[in-house]
């Protein structure tokens, strides 16, 4: 590797990081998340996903942000796509987490990403 590139994070963009492990500093995680949001309006105008430890190699989850995009940013759309994300991977089992542990944990994040989006944009909780 020769040459990294890392974009700045804009003002008006929202990012959140998760990893779920057994032990808070075990170095090898169960489940990680990343979110990448733009909003315009409350309406999603952009949303990148990757999700890492439910298949071979970190995915983009490509369905899920096109079905996000246009959307409004409420819970239940969230949820939804959530759910769905959480039928198409294909995790292992291991010592970490069970396959049916870890596709609750991606359903779970993906409200957790909401609920803590929300919290960044000083707006308080609503179902």
């Amino acid at each position: 590797i020769s040459k990294v590139y890392i974009r700045k994070i804009k003002s008006d963009e929202i990012i959140k990081l998760y990893k779920v492990s057994k032990r808070k500093d075990l170095d090898i995680s169960c489940v990680t998340a990343g979110f990448r949001l733009k909003l315009n309006n409350n309406t999603i105008e952009k949303i990148d996903i990757a999700l890492g430890g439910v298949a071979a190699t970190v995915l983009k989850m490509s369905d899920s942000e096109n079905a996000l995009v246009g959307r409004p940013f409420l819970r239940a759309e969230i949820e939804k796509v959530g759910d769905e994300a959480s039928k198409s991977i294909s995790p292992m089992s291991d010592v970490r987490g069970s396959e049916e542990y870890r596709r609750i944990l991606v359903k779970n994040l993906f409200t957790k990403f909401y609920i803590d989006s929300l919290d960044t944009q000083g707006v308080r909780y609503e179902s």
